[in-house]
C-alpha cells in the first residue's frame, strides 16, 4: 500500500466556516460565510465570485456550470465567471432531497421517499430512475 502525505493549503483556519466544495475544471468552488469562492488547489488562493449571500447545502459542476441546492431546498445554477445565478424550479422544490451527486453530467437525487430523480432542465423539471421498489 502507497503512503499518503497530507499537507495544508493556504492559511490556518481559511476554510473553517465552508459548507459546501466541489472540485471542478481544475479548481475548487466552495461556499464559506455565505459567499463562493474559486480557490487554486495548488497555492490556496482565492477568488470571491459574486455577492450573493449563499446557505448551500451542496454544489455540484456540471459541464461550464454550478449548480447549488441550498438550504431550503432551492436550486440555483450558477455563473463560474462571476457567480452569477438563475434559480432552476421553484423555490424549496427539492427540500425533501436527502443526497445528491453529479454523474455524466447530470444532477441526481435521492428524496426522503427514497426514489431516485435526475435534473433534466434548467427550469426544474426532473425525472424518475428506476421502479418505484428500486431504492
Amino acid at each position: 500500500m502507497k503512503a499518503v502525505t497530507w499537507r495544508q493549503i493556504g492559511a490556518k483556519n481559511a476554510w473553517k466556516n465552508t459548507t459546501a466544495a466541489v472540485g471542478h475544471n481544475g479548481l475548487i468552488y466552495a461556499t464559506d460565510s455565505g459567499s463562493l469562492y474559486a480557490a487554486d488547489p495548488n497555492t490556496g488562493n482565492w477568488q470571491q465570485l459574486g455577492n450573493g449571500k449563499w446557505n448551500t447545502r451542496c454544489l455540484f459542476g456540471v459541464g461550464p456550470v454550478l449548480y447549488s441546492l441550498e438550504v431550503d431546498g432551492t436550486f440555483y445554477k450558477v455563473s463560474v465567471k462571476d457567480g452569477s445565478w438563475t434559480q432552476v424550479g421553484r423555490t424549496g422544490q427539492w427540500a425533501s432531497t436527502r443526497a445528491a451527486v453529479n454523474f455524466a453530467s447530470a444532477i441526481y437525487t435521492v428524496d426522503e421517499d427514497r426514489k431516485l430523480y435526475k435534473l433534466v432542465s434548467d427550469a426544474g423539471e426532473w425525472q424518475r430512475v428506476g421502479t418505484a421498489d428500486s431504492w
